[in-house]
């Protein structure tokens, strides 16, 4: 029985006191004297105590029908020899353990857990069906916090808990956020941190199509700019063709999706009908009216051909300043920037198509450092040097071979003259 009994208890906890009480029970009932047996015995013989089970002596209870009913021995009970009649030692009541139940630290079969209450909010509820969120429970202790992730609960260490242990959606499986995510909301999915540019469109941006350039479409804050169109996240934007504004790879906008009137339904101009300087209203172009339509890029009217300066006959540009080709009688020079302010490079050319500013072109340009520019700047006595620095000359401190003195300066009465001669009052 006993290893029965074991081997419930082991199982199954509830099933294993149940059982035990019914077996208890049984061994009881077995152990009971007969009503013949009760009927021989002696009126001074507890018959509990003869039959072994386990009970007091009726005179511990006050009880007898006997001559020596009530002079067994103290009132007490006491186990003593000496106790009652003394022919047996009386044996303890049977106290049958209480079965499991929710507060006693004991997990029965249809608990979940039990913390030793029944106070809910430390772990384990009320009625011990529940270990609570956040928390958790070993057999026979108190249940603690626990960092469970996935549990939509910021706990401990935790920085994110989306409901799912998984990484890479914002929260890690350790839920810690992950670069690049914001996570404001307990439960729910994290999103892209708005980094304007990253080719994301990310809480708070209307648009990202992988730069912070403004004038495409998406502005350098990721806002959509006006007439434009961003209808794929990430995607380049483009231009709303129909609104009367060319943009982006447009080449016209009449302001419809009609093709066939010289803007197509696209926004790209047809052949023959051409759009005004507008590119709105869109009309057949005539080269030589004056009137420059998207199909041209020069019209002059009826100096178109004339040459210089002028368009060509065809409305393309003549020749002109800044084609990057010299016109020998109107231009010095062509480099087709003509933007030098000083020539550092003999190529250099300044607006107008004329020479730059230059070392021998007999103009001291001293803000370029210039000295001296005679035009020749050949070094010679009095002259300029090639670098248009001072040549030789009275004045310099240095000797020079026309010079019988030369005192750094250019002043008479000092013993050598203006023209480097020594004075004869000197001598």
């Amino acid at each position: 029985m006993r290893v029965v009994l074991h081997a419930c208890r082991a199982a199954r906890p509830r099933a294993f006191w149940l059982l035990a009480a019914w077996l208890l029970a049984c061994a009881v009932d077995e152990r009971q004297p007969s009503l013949e047996a009760r009927a021989s015995q002696p009126r001074d013989v507890d018959p509990c105590v003869d039959a072994g089970a386990g009970c007091l002596p009726r005179s511990a209870h006050g009880a007898g029908d006997g001559p020596d009913a009530g002079n067994a021995g103290p009132a007490s009970g006491d186990p003593s020899p000496d106790a009652g009649n003394g022919s047996a030692r009386p044996r303890p009541p049977y106290l049958m353990p209480a079965p499991p139940a929710c507060g006693d630290l004991i997990l029965g079969s249809d608990e979940v857990c039990d913390d030793g209450n029944r106070v809910a909010g430390d772990g384990c509820s009320a009625d011990c069906q529940l270990v609570e969120p956040g928390f958790a429970c070993e057999l026979g202790r108190a249940c603690s916090q626990a960092e469970v992730c996935g549990d939509a609960l910021l706990e401990l260490k935790e920085t994110c808990d989306d409901g799912n242990d998984r990484g890479g959606d914002g929260c890690a499986a350790n839920c810690r956020t992950e670069n690049g995510f914001v996570c404001s909301r307990l439960g729910q999915p994290c999103l892209p941190a708005a980094i304007c540019g990253d080719s994301v469109v990310a809480l708070g941006e209307a648009c990202d199509d992988g730069n912070t350039t403004s004038g495409d479409g998406c502005s350098a804050t990721c806002a959509i700019e006006e007439g434009w169109l961003c209808p794929v996240p990430g995607a380049k934007c483009q231009p709303e063709c129909g609104d009367g504004r060319v943009l982006g790879t447009e080449t016209c906008d009449d302001q419809n999706l009609t093709p066939g009137d010289g803007c197509s339904a696209t926004c790209r101009r047809e052949p023959g009908p051409a759009c005004d300087t507008s590119q709105v209203a869109c009309r057949v172009g005539v080269c030589g009216d004056g009137a420059l339509t998207p199909d041209e890029t020069c019209d002059d009217g009826a100096l178109n051909g004339t040459g210089y300066g002028h368009c060509s006959s065809d409305c393309t540009p003549g020749p002109r300043c800044g084609d990057g080709r010299v016109a020998a009688l109107e231009e010095d020079c062509d480099d087709g920037r003509n933007q030098d302010a000083y020539e550092f490079l003999a190529s250099a050319c300044a607006p107008g198509c004329v020479r730059a500013p230059r070392c021998g072109d007999g103009r001291i340009d001293g803000s370029f450092g210039e000295a001296c520019d005679d035009g020749v700047n050949d070094g010679a006595y009095g002259g300029c040097n090639a670098d248009c620095t001072l040549g030789p000359r009275c004045g310099d401190a240095t000797l020079d071979a026309d010079e019988t003195c030369d005192d750094g300066n250019r002043q008479n009465g000092d013993g050598c003259n203006l023209a480097c001669r020594v004075e004869q009052s000197r001598i």
